[in-house]
C-alpha cells in the first residue's frame, strides 16, 4: 500500500486486494475482489502534510492526518448602543 498527497489537498491511497477464498463448512467465501484500488479524500487546510502516517495494524489500514492548531486571535470589537 502507499499514501501520497497530490497537490497539498488530495490524499491518496493505493493498494491491492490479494484476499483468498475461505472454506466454510461446503461454502466458498470470498471477502473481498482481488484487484488495485485507489481512494481519494479531500484534505482540509490545516493539514501538516509532511506529519502524515501511515500504518497497518491486524490488516486494517490506519493513516494518520494531523491538523495545525488553529489560529486564535482577539479582535477588538466595539459596541455601541443606540
Amino acid at each position: 500500500m502507499s499514501v501520497q498527497v497530490i497537490g497539498r489537498d488530495i490524499l491518496q491511497v493505493t493498494g491491492r486486494h490479494t484476499g483468498g477464498i475461505e472454506r466454510v463448512g461446503t461454502w466458498h467465501v470470498k471477502e473481498r475482489p482481488n484487484g488495485i484500488f485507489v481512494r481519494k479524500f479531500q484534505l482540509p487546510n490545516n493539514v501538516k502534510i509532511n506529519k502524515i502516517n501511515m500504518y497497518n495494524s491486524d490488516g486494517v489500514c490506519v493513516v494518520i492526518v494531523p491538523k495545525t492548531k488553529p489560529l486564535i486571535q482577539d479582535i477588538p470589537i466595539s459596541i455601541s448602543m443606540l
